[in-house]
């Protein structure tokens, strides 16, 4: 017995080790950062998702190394005080996620700077992107925060992750009555899944739970009922900025590893939101350019985001699609 009993433990350890090593059911947190994080969102003391004000931070990853300062809204911007004076400019925000933020790229090479680069010099833009934002965030942002800045237009940028963002933390109703916000709890497996890739195999070869933690059998299901909240949303900030007389655009777009792939999680996204008339679609765009293009030479394998030559080619998507439709952003 205690040589059976020995031979077992020695069994899982060799293959806890080999798993580890191997990395087969590593996180994308832990081959970037070497440290788990958990999909599932914690509260929040506030409504607002937001780096800490004021600071300076070392952006220290395997991939690429730059630092991000962060202003009083804690954003990847100039002081916000200095963008709120400046009266001659004609304002843009530009709400998203980490895309929009410019994870990967030193915060002079995000599209952001690329549009702003190549618009009308009269345009003065705004970063409000923040990692793990997604479209509530950014709304209660823009409503709350951004309004004394004045904007003439607003520029929103979602992706498929947001549909994760949603199915970790809900829709408004994150946002409780006394100012805080509320995350969703995860399984109780989840804190035996953070130190046992053992359990990790398990859980996902034997209950099919995917990267995202979600049950394949589910996915579908919770993706859509994700879009049709974000749809809701979008509509309600769509509104928000015409009652303000602010031009209110959406941009989707995939990420680095979507380019050319048709996954469910894409066409739901595309179902519910492109087709709206304020909507500009760079999957199609995006995949003609890098049709011709490696896509491997515009972003980061482990990191996931694009470098700054992706994000000057999105840039540039954007911008050419705003030219179309808004002479404001004519560089004339």
């Amino acid at each position: 017995m205690k040589k059976a009993f020995l031979s077992i433990v020695i069994f899982i350890i060799t293959l806890e080790v080999s798993l580890r090593v191997t990395r087969t059911y590593n996180t994308a947190t832990e081959n970037e950062m070497g440290i788990y994080v958990s999909p599932y969102k914690p509260g929040l003391p506030s409504w607002f998702h937001h780096w800490a004000p004021n600071t300076l931070v070392d952006n220290n990853m395997s991939e690429f190394r730059y630092q991000n300062q962060y202003n009083e809204l804690g954003h990847r911007e100039i002081p916000y005080a200095m963008f709120e004076k400046d009266t001659a400019s004609i304002k843009v925000i530009c709400l998203g996620d980490s895309f929009t933020e410019g994870d990967g790229a030193p915060v002079d090479s995000t599209w952001v700077k690329k549009v702003d680069a190549l618009s009308n010099k009269k345009l003065s833009f705004y970063n409000a992107g923040v990692c793990g934002s997604d479209v509530f965030f950014n709304n209660k942002m823009l409503e709350h925060k951004l309004l004394p800045l004045r904007p003439k237009v607003v520029v929103e940028c979602v992706n498929t992750s947001d549909l994760s963002d949603v199915m970790w933390f809900g829709g408004n109703e994150r946002f409780n009555i006394d100012g805080t916000t509320s995350g969703k709890v995860g399984p109780k497996w989840l804190i035996i899944y953070n130190y046992s890739h053992i359990v990790r195999a398990i859980i996902h070869t034997l209950f099919k739970f995917n990267n995202n933690l979600v049950k394949a059998d589910q996915l579908r299901e919770q993706e859509i009922e994700s879009a049709k909240l974000i749809e809701k949303q979008i509509e309600a900030t769509a509104l928000f900025c015409k009652q303000k007389n602010i031009r209110y655009y959406l941009v989707i777009h995939p990420c680095p590893h979507e380019i050319g792939e048709d996954k469910s999680s894409i066409k739901v996204l595309n179902q519910y939101l492109a087709n709206k008339p304020y909507t500009i679609n760079l999957f199609g765009l995006l995949d003609s350019f890098y049709k011709t293009n490696n896509i491997k030479q515009f972003s980061h394998a482990i990191n996931g985001h694009y470098n700054p030559k992706g994000y000057w080619v999105m840039g540039e998507k954007i911008y050419t699609e705003l030219a179309k439709r808004d002479s404001l952003f004519a560089n004339n």
